[in-house]
């Protein structure tokens, strides 16, 4: 590829999230994909041309992670950075589900550049665009501005090259207070037996998604109850983990919640780690489905100030202060340790048909955290419709279904039903 400029390169060292995914990266694998639905047909030497582009205008496509005489971490693009590549799977009978589970089971190297993969699988009139990327150069929404850009690009226009983005912490650095300064107390580490053994096996993706009708009832009637859809997720996930799991039945769950930072800090579009995260304890008596939603609202929505994001970043770079071990890490993520992470991209305002190429869908991100059990759902909303994607090594039976069914009973109303 092209060399950089100097200006373009992302050249520094690792924030305090980036260090601790890289860390938590060598105790299990931790990175993570989206897909592209996508109508139309392209070339292939269209779509190869078209990641060539997407690399030139995100540094971090670019970079490996590699340390100083110190042990430090630090974003380098090393000499002559390889192409990302692209592997094509040209079968009409192709199952992109099937691909995005074989690059959630293919650790990166993050020693080596590049770090994201590009998957395009490709039937008649329709394709899939499947990118996978190491967590600590981005978050799930980075992935999403790329896979925009790749059909941008395959469309005929041109991309402007992005400058390279800064780390969360130093992004945060006009929100400090004391208190931020001071970190926040953190769970006790957790045991290293909370995690799945490694085995090399890939996980099972399933999907599932809301009529534009449906999507927008459920909007309506979470904004009714004085919630969000988000709280709603939430609430239909757990009434369907009570549902298919006798264990999970009697006991408090644990949910995990991606929150997204790029408003906070005008992260833009940049391929960058811009997001942190909360989770919420249901207990087993919590059984009303809008009570549920609203308290999952009451306890994410302090997460998305950034003074309190930058308390967390405070804490966490009070941890990491003294050298840590790669186990040292793993337990200490083991203290967050969630039944079910819900990883929410919301309603994406981003074009969608670039001459005759629709994103139709995106489906992800699905990203797993190596803990034995958990199931992870990933929802992004497009075209007004909502998707969702389940992937677990161990699926609860018909996980994602019920959750679809909790979500069309708790906002049933005859238009909505109508639509199913």
């Amino acid at each position: 590829m092209d060399a950089l400029p100097p200006s373009m390169k992302l050249e520094r060292p690792l924030g305090g999230i980036e260090r601790m995914f890289w860390l938590k990266n060598r105790h299990t694998p931790y990175h993570f994909a989206v897909c592209a639905e996508i109508l139309g047909e392209a070339s292939s030497a269209a779509w190869i041309k078209a990641v060539g582009a997407v690399q030139q205008r995100h540094p971090a496509f670019s970079v490996a992670i590699v340390e100083d005489e110190n042990g430090i971490p630090w974003f380098r693009q090393t000499a002559g950075s390889d192409r990302c590549s692209l592997r094509i799977v040209a079968q009409e009978d192709a199952r992109w589900e099937v691909e995005m589970e074989r690059e959630l089971a293919l650790p990166f190297d993050d020693g080596r550049v590049p770090l994201v993969r590009v998957v395009l699988v490709t039937q008649s009139y329709r394709t899939f665009l499947i990118l996978a990327a190491h967590h600590s150069i981005a978050d799930t929404k980075s992935l999403v501005f790329a896979l925009r850009d790749m059909v941008q690009s395959v469309a005929g226009h041109s991309l402007d090259p992005m400058l390279p983005a800064g780390s969360l912490d130093s992004l945060l650095q006009p929100f400090e207070t004391q208190v931020a300064k001071d970190g926040v107390a953190f769970p006790s580490p957790g045991s290293l037996d909370l995690y799945r053994t490694i085995d090399g096996s890939p996980p099972h993706v399933s999907t599932s998604n809301l009529s534009e009708a449906l999507t927008s009832e459920l909007r309506r009637r979470a904004r009714k109850e004085g919630t969000t859809v988000h709280g709603a997720l939430v609430a239909a996930a757990v009434e369907a983990a009570r549902l298919t799991s006798p264990e999970l039945a009697v006991s408090p769950i644990t949910v995990g919640s991606a929150v997204d930072a790029r408003d906070a800090v005008s992260g833009g579009e940049s391929v960058a780690l811009l997001s942190a995260g909360g989770s919420i304890l249901i207990a087993p008596e919590m059984r009303d489905f809008w009570k549920l939603a609203r308290h999952a609202r009451d306890c994410i929505l302090p997460l998305k100030s950034p003074e309190v994001m930058a308390s967390l970043m405070g804490g966490l770079n009070g941890f990491l202060s003294t050298p840590r071990t790669v186990n040292d890490i793993a337990a200490f993520m083991a203290g967050f340790r969630f039944d079910i992470n819900i990883s929410n991209l919301g309603n994406l305002p981003i074009e969608t048909r670039f001459g005759g190429l629709t994103v139709e869908r995106l489906w992800g991100p699905a990203i797993l955290a190596g803990f034995a059990g958990e199931q992870e759902i990933g929802v992004s909303t497009v075209n007004g419709s909502l998707s969702l994607l389940h992937v677990s090594h161990d699926p609860l039976p018909s996980f994602l279904r019920v959750v679809r069914d909790r979500l069309v009973m708790a906002c049933a109303s005859e238009s909505a039903l109508a639509a199913r």
